[in-house]
């Protein structure tokens, strides 16, 4: 019997459309909620199926890697600023759930029932600033629950106090903030037509102009440019909310309340937004659109670049990169590190992750509780990146190992480092 092993490695696809990217997925029936990426990349999802699940890219989706499930809490909206610092907010009981690690440690930030019940919106800014929303205790009054923090999520401190309306009304889609000093909130329940902005990190807000029955989905490039969308037409502002502008969607002969939009981060001529079954890209400033995509279930899409983005709908993401090798700047990792086996305990398979910042000579080598070897998982020059291998809980023969307790070391040129697992049968 052959020893079998799968190393992943930190390689970029070139696709010049949209494909579908399952491997390591392991929840083929699910309801999408949110999608954030930090480059060609690292990206991460959640998805709720019979429980809610968090997953992890750092090889631009070829390979996903579980590394967070919840019941019966549901990963409402998801922030990723780079490749280990990850936060997301659940809902029912609301929770601010974060890992520094690249998701192999969890720490709960925030959890306070007297506060909020469902959090419904998330966004770090950087690894110190960052904005969550929540639903008042009592659903229909206000005012809603606004957290800020400025040191990573140690503290989330309240700093809504404004009389308006006690719930956003479709998770993270009618909330969005620029920075951590401005924003727009398109409130639901007491007056669910109106539109609030802040300029001074919550201290205030003020009532916008806003067109009947609009903002299903709210997106704001700067302080001043944005769009809304509805069931029928869309509405564009060049002057921070006090104007706007109205168009038919043009899936209109669909209706839904839309689902998402994206700015080009660096042009806001370029823009994307989402019913449940089309996503659509304008390079005018929504003026006019062009399908670039058909999926039933649409939920969350996010946009690196022109030519680089996710989407997450029901059952099912997608990738897109039309970019060549040569164009990418690969991000590397910035030390040598060995993450815990995922999932551990086990039985039989687990994956265990590593990074190398610089091309090295690897060996990384499983032992029992009496130090003999078990396995040479991996003995070769590796190149600079995010790497992963499988162990099938066999040894160098191919035959099953009993359960137990393993240790597997990694060596790396002058680094070392022993971490351990357990084995189920």
């Amino acid at each position: 019997m052959v020893n079998k092993i799968l190393i992943i490695t930190s390689i970029s696809f070139l696709f010049s459309q949209w494909n579908q990217q399952t491997n390591g997925v392991l929840h083929q029936n699910f309801t999408g909620y949110s999608i954030d990426a930090v480059n060609e990349n690292v990206a991460t999802f959640s998805v709720d199926s019979d429980s809610s699940h968090l997953y992890l890219t750092y090889t631009g989706g070829s390979q996903w890697n579980l590394k967070y499930s919840i019941y019966p809490e549901r990963i409402v909206d998801v922030s990723i600023i780079d490749s280990s610092k990850i936060w997301f907010c659940t809902g029912w009981p609301a929770a601010i759930i974060h890992s520094q690690d690249g998701g192999d440690t969890w720490t709960v930030q925030f959890s306070d029932s007297t506060i909020t019940l469902f959090f419904n919106y998330i966004e770090m800014f950087d690894e110190n600033n960052g904005i969550a929303m929540g639903d008042a205790v009592e659903s229909d009054e206000g005012p809603a629950v606004i957290l800020r923090t400025t040191n990573g999520g140690t503290n989330w401190v309240s700093v809504n106090d404004s009389a308006f309306g006690g719930y956003s009304g479709d998770l993270w889609r009618r909330i969005d903030f620029i920075d951590t000093n401005t924003g727009y909130f398109r409130e639901s329940g007491v007056s669910p037509n109106l539109l609030f902005k802040t300029t001074d990190g919550c201290s205030t807000w003020t009532s916008l102009s806003f067109p009947q029955n609009s903002g299903h989905v709210l997106k704001f490039y700067d302080e001043n440019i944005g769009l809304a969308v509805n069931s029928s037409t869309y509405n564009r502002t060049f002057d921070g909310g006090m104007t706007w502008h109205e168009s038919d969607r043009p899936d209109a002969n669909d209706p839904d309340w839309g689902m998402d939009v994206e700015f080009h981060s660096s042009d806001p001529s370029k823009v994307w937004f989402s019913g449940s079954n089309q996503v659509f890209f304008s390079n005018d400033s929504g003026l006019t659109w062009n399908v670039e995509f058909s999926y039933s279930g649409i939920r969350d899409i996010i946009f690196i670049n022109e030519n680089t983005g996710w989407i997450l709908a029901d059952n099912g993401v997608f990738y897109k990169n039309v970019m060549s090798n040569t164009d990418q700047d690969l991000i590397l990792p910035s030390k040598f590190t060995l993450h815990p086996p995922y999932p551990n305990p086990f039985n039989p398979v687990t994956t265990i992750r590593y990074d190398l910042p610089e091309d090295a000579l690897v060996n990384i080598t499983i032992y029992d509780m009496m130090g003999r070897v078990v396995s040479n998982l991996v003995s070769s020059k590796q190149n600079a990146g995010y790497k992963s291998i499988q162990w099938n809980a066999t040894n160098n023969i191919g035959q099953p190992v009993s359960a137990g307790l393993y240790l597997y070391t990694i060596e790396a040129g002058d680094f070392r480092q022993t971490k351990k697992m357990v084995l189920l049968k």
